[in-house]
């Protein structure tokens, strides 16, 4: 358009105006893009938005932990042994994420996001 305002020699007003319009789009592409750069290194702070979060519920709480629970360092060293494991009953592997690398946590939480599974168009088929 302001090319072509250009080339019919339109009132300065309408080419100022065509060209104040092109630099403001630009500078909002340019915006868009820094935003896609910062999502994709964004290492979210919570599975879910605040949107779809389930409230905590203190009176269902049980009274007495009846789980067991066990280091996920330990079970990595009870199954590399070959000792039986019971998991007819349920078992609470606490601090799995020390068996990850310095950095392969944050993309296993950055792909794992509940935005990024919302927004797979690949998952919707």
């Amino acid at each position: 358009l302001l090319e072509h305002a250009k080339e019919k020699k339109l009132d300065s007003n309408v080419v100022r105006f065509l060209e104040n319009t092109v630099q403001q789009l630009q500078k909002v592409l340019d915006a868009a893009k820094v935003v896609e750069q910062n999502k994709a290194v964004e290492v979210p702070k919570d599975f879910t938005p605040q949107k779809y979060r389930v409230k905590p519920m203190p009176k269902l709480q049980a009274k007495k932990i009846t789980v067991k629970k066990i280091a996920a360092q330990e079970l990595r060293k009870r199954l590399q042994s070959g000792k039986d494991l019971n998991f007819d009953e349920p078992l609470l592997v606490t601090n799995a994420t020390a068996l990850f690398n310095s950095d392969d946590w944050n993309n296993v939480r950055r792909h794992w996001s509940a935005s990024r599974i919302m927004g797979d168009e690949q998952l919707e088929k």
